[in-house]
């Protein structure tokens, strides 16, 4: 039998990112859902990229969105959350608003119809 020639060890790497720091102090201002991402922009704007098939990006329009389109009608939100295929806003009122698939009811509005743009949640 021939003996394998001994590879030398390679170096350590150096890693790209910094270490870990104390959470940034804008959690919960990302959302993403099972193909879309939103983000709050101060001061309150929200935008959406990736699928919108089912309104989840709040445009008015179903589609894609490879840039940053802003939400309709958002201008206070201090947060925001996304399920599979839709998303929901957090106003500075303390109100709620959500778009996108509402056919289970999660929109929040009382019914189970879709919404391209952004509909109040009743109660909040």
């Amino acid at each position: 039998m021939r003996a394998l020639p001994v590879t030398p060890a390679l170096p350590p790497v150096t890693p790209a990112l910094p270490p870990p720091g104390p959470a940034p102090s804008q959690a919960g201002r990302i959302a993403t859902g099972a193909g879309h991402a939103c983000f709050v922009v101060p001061p309150g704007v929200i935008g959406c990229v990736g699928a919108g098939l089912n309104g989840e990006l709040g445009t008015g329009t179903i589609g894609y969105s490879v840039s940053p389109t802003p939400v309709s009608g958002i201008s206070t939100a201090t947060a925001v959350a996304a399920g599979e295929h839709h998303t929901c806003a957090l106003l500075s009122g303390g109100t709620v608003s959500c778009w996108g698939n509402g056919g289970s009811g999660q929109l929040g509005n009382g019914g189970f119809a879709s919404s391209l743009t952004p509909t109040p949640v009743i109660g909040v």
